[in-house]
């Protein structure tokens, strides 16, 4: 009978708050700021639980407005988190996206730079060629015109070129042996 008494006292007692805070939201014309929150709506809902036979139809309708108000804050978070989290996916594709990119780039980059190598290096070749070519042209044009030291001078600047071949060898060889 104490045991039931003390429980008793305490519904009441919590009862009575309860109205307060009632009066207090109908005061600020249904605020929902004045709605029970955290600890004083777990509270609210325990006490429904377990006595809601005694409990008012407003009382029950002002715990019951607490506790959607906090289903609603906690799915509008709900759907924050998962914006947030769709927002970090995308921004995570993009960054790999843009990596991609700059790895293509790159590989672009490099072969463009590996295609203009060869390609100056061919051209160098091609000048060199048409330098030994041309040296090579001049002594045998020298040695046409009997001029065995200057076709010697000409064909020897063409054997000093990087990679002579056998061209220039028979040049310098012809202008060396040339009468005169």
């Amino acid at each position: 009978l104490v045991g039931w008494m003390k429980d008793d006292r305490r519904f009441r007692m919590w009862q009575e708050r309860l109205r307060f805070a009632i009066r207090q939201w109908e005061d600020a014309g249904r605020d929902e700021g004045a709605l029970l929150r955290g600890v004083p709506l777990a509270e609210a809902e325990i006490w429904l639980d377990e006595r809601g036979g005694e409990i008012t139809s407003e009382e029950r309708a002002y715990v019951r407005a607490g506790s959607e108000l906090r289903e609603q804050r906690e799915a509008t978070r709900e759907a924050r988190r998962l914006e947030v989290q769709s927002l970090q996916r995308r921004a995570l594709r993009l960054a790999r996206a843009v990596a991609a990119l700059a790895i293509a780039g790159m590989v672009v980059g490099i072969g463009l730079a590996w295609f203009a190598s060869v390609a100056r290096l061919e051209s160098e070749q091609s000048a060199l060629e048409a330098r030994r070519a041309e040296l090579i042209a001049r002594s045998q044009s020298l040695l046409a015109e009997e001029d065995g030291d200057a076709a010697l001078a000409v064909a020897l600047e063409a054997a000093l070129l990087p990679a002579p071949d056998v061209r220039v060898e028979q040049a310098l060889s012809e202008a060396a042996y040339a009468p005169g």
